[in-house]
């Protein structure tokens, strides 16, 4: 029975720890679809998961990636997204790296800092996707808002 005992609290401790220490916090998933969103282009989508002024980056970044950016080979303007779509690939993978976690007193916000690091298959490579990749990280300051019981992004901004 003792024993019985003894890893019944073993376990509990267990899972408590792995809880607190293994898994992500809400805020955190939440701050992870947005940053694959926003490098896949998705900028609607990303919108949607943030509010104030993270939506209006959101918005500027949408805006410089439509905007013109001069005549090609057919004298029409392409846009930048295209461009670097052309030039740099399709995104295929992102991963976010939290370096600081910080709670507001609230409970209701939450300031990260993290690197987001984003992957690019390079146009026509035939080789290893580890040499077809191209990568590139993008710190981002991010508050997170719990609003009404669901975490948006309320507070970015990204520098490389």
């Amino acid at each position: 029975m003792k024993i019985f005992l003894f890893a019944l609290v073993l376990g509990g401790v267990g899972y408590i720890g792995y809880q607190k220490f293994m898994t992500k916090s809400p805020a955190v998933k939440a701050y992870e679809r947005f940053a694959d969103l926003l490098a896949r282009e998705r900028y609607q989508e990303a919108k949607d998961l943030s509010s104030g002024e993270a939506a209006s980056a959101v918005s500027a970044m949408e805006s410089m990636g439509r905007g013109k950016v001069g005549p090609n080979i057919r004298g029409m303007a392409p846009h930048r997204d295209q461009m670097i779509r052309e030039v740099a690939g399709t995104v295929a993978t992102t991963t976010q790296r939290i370096e600081q976690q910080t709670k507001g007193g609230d409970g209701a916000t939450v300031h990260l800092t993290a690197v987001s690091n984003v992957c690019r298959e390079q146009p026509g490579c035939t080789g290893m996707p580890s040499r077809c990749n191209k990568c590139l990280d993008f710190r981002h300051e991010v508050d997170m808002c719990n609003e009404r019981g669901t975490w948006t992004v309320c507070g970015f901004v990204q520098s490389e």
